[in-house]
């Protein structure tokens, strides 16, 4: 499979797909990668056939199908080798991302300004209620209300490098390794 996107073009073996949303409804591809990705944009599947009962094969387009879910493989729900986090953006996308130790996200609070490590947080997720806010959750359990302070996001995804995201199409990051239940965030004013 072949995704061109938003981030570039990326090359996927049959093998890591779960499920293919075609454009039929109207809506973008999609790829749903078995380790939890989620790739939008134009797909490509040249090859892909399937094999009938009456011993024929159908060439499939995936724009012209609603979907098409492969069978359950043992990789299915494992997280990426490598991965801190996956992050959705309103798009739809979902991407994996490794933090580097300079990897932080500077967030506008009613306190003021804090630059917090994307290490130390647990759980972001886009309120759009009573006002639209994130809701960080830390990885010492607490969390806060905030707006990003800058205009966009530094990601250093997996596969596709360093991504700038504007920050208003953050939407969620899940961490993906270890609660980090007790220990105390690294948060800085700046």
């Amino acid at each position: 499979f072949e995704v061109a996107g938003m981030h570039g073009t990326a090359r996927i073996p049959a093998a890591d797909v779960a499920l293919l949303i075609g454009s039929a409804e109207g809506e973008a591809e999609r790829l749903y990668l078995r380790q939890g990705e989620v790739l939008v944009g134009a797909v490509r599947a040249p090859g892909l056939v399937l094999d009938r009962q009456d011993g024929t094969t159908v060439q499939i387009e995936p724009v012209g199908i609603r979907g098409l879910l492969f069978e359950r493989a043992e990789a299915d729900g494992r997280a990426p080798a490598g991965a801190d986090a996956l992050v959705l953006r309103e798009s739809g996308d979902r991407l994996a991302v490794a933090w580097t130790p300079a990897s932080s996200v500077r967030l506008s609070t009613p306190w003021g300004i804090l630059q917090v490590p994307w290490k130390d947080v647990h759980r972001l997720e886009l309120q759009l209620a009573p006002q639209v806010t994130w809701l960080v959750h830390l990885a010492d359990g607490s969390h806060l209300h905030a707006v990003p302070a800058d205009p966009e996001i530094v990601l250093p995804t997996l596969r596709f490098g360093i991504v700038r995201l504007p920050a208003s199409e953050l939407a969620a990051v899940e961490r993906l390794t270890g609660s980090g239940e007790g220990e105390p965030p690294a948060i800085s004013e700046s």
